[in-house]
């Protein structure tokens, strides 16, 4: 995997649980909105809301503080 490569990679998976951040899905969500309104077709979005993730968070990651606070 080259440089550029990585660098996407993390710059769009939170680095504690590896999963898909906020930057990926604005990016996949516009790109699929804007592609059902082409097709005329339906879209759906599944989200799952994680009940006191903050406390995980907590306790095992963010050592620093987000950017944006």
């Amino acid at each position: 995997m080259s440089k550029y490569d990585k660098s996407i990679y993390f710059a769009h998976r939170d680095a504690l649980t590896n999963v898909f951040n906020r930057r990926y899905f604005d990016r996949q969500a516009d790109k699929q909105l804007r592609f059902s309104r082409k097709k005329g077709a339906k879209l759906c979005i599944f989200v799952i809301d994680v009940n006191d993730f903050k406390q995980f968070n907590d306790q095992y990651g963010q050592k620093r503080k987000p950017i944006d606070t």
